[in-house]
């Protein structure tokens, strides 16, 4: 597909979503409606396919309420449905939303092609990549789940914040339910390990005992014996007479 066709699609995906014409459910998050449309979202997604399809209240009344999740969280899964990607900025409306995910991506680099971290913290974008992550789960949103482990997962990689990890640790040990998020955090845990264990903030989380940090101490103490090069003594040379 030509990038001529792609902007095509991505400016009728973004005026449908706008414009809530021929919409035909609605989805509310705490005091906002969305007009959406069933042809879009339930293909993506067989929890909202089941909710709106069955012998539910939502199929009747044609509308589902989503309580588990924040606004903005919901902002970005429409986001996703409607155009395939999301941004972690949060604006006030969904048009500035997709307006903002329109900008071409080379706005978003630097003259050698660095990318530019986005204005928000590291912590507050993993934040919002990790309660994306637990609605697409729940949503049951494959692409999603996989997008959202890229990006925390590029975050840990290029721009680790070891102050930032303590909560994002506890908060994927208490909530998050994706295995495969799950095995990029404690990667990344690994191997910033003796920095970590350093930080009170770490050594106090409630999913860690006194005794899991007397085993990783153990553990990063071990490593470094084996990784410690062991000096051999010199080889007597043979002499040999006629």
């Amino acid at each position: 597909m030509s990038s001529r066709q792609e902007t095509q699609d991505l400016d009728f995906m973004s005026q449908l979503l706008l414009s809530g014409k021929y919409s035909d459910f609605k989805l509310r998050c705490e005091d906002v409606e969305f007009q959406l449309h069933k042809s879009v979202v339930c293909m993506q997604s067989p929890m909202f396919a089941a909710a709106l399809d069955g012998n539910f209240t939502e199929a009747a009344s044609g509308a589902i309420v989503a309580e588990l999740f924040d606004l903005d969280t919901i902002r970005r899964l429409i986001q996703f449905f409607y155009i395939g990607d999301y941004n972690t900025e949060s604006p006030s409306d969904t048009k500035q939303l997709i307006i903002k995910l329109e900008s071409p991506y080379e706005d978003n680099l630097t003259p050698g092609g660095t990318e530019i971290l986005s204005a928000m913290s590291v912590a507050d974008q993993l934040r919002a990549h990790i309660d994306l992550n637990i609605a697409a789960d729940y949503y049951q949103v494959p692409d999603l789940l996989k997008m959202t482990r890229d990006e925390v997962e590029k975050l840990l990689q290029h721009h680790w914040n070891a102050s930032a990890f303590p909560e994002l640790f506890d908060r994927v040990s208490a909530v998050v339910a994706d295995a495969k998020l799950q095995s990029i955090v404690t990667d990344a845990a690994a191997r910033h390990l003796e920095e970590l264990l350093q930080l009170k903030e770490f050594r106090e989380l409630d999913c860690i005992s006194d005794m899991t940090i007397k085993l990783l101490s153990s553990i990063l103490e071990a490593n470094k014996s084996t990784r410690s090069p062991k000096l051999k003594s010199p080889k007597k040379r043979k002499s040999s007479f006629i």
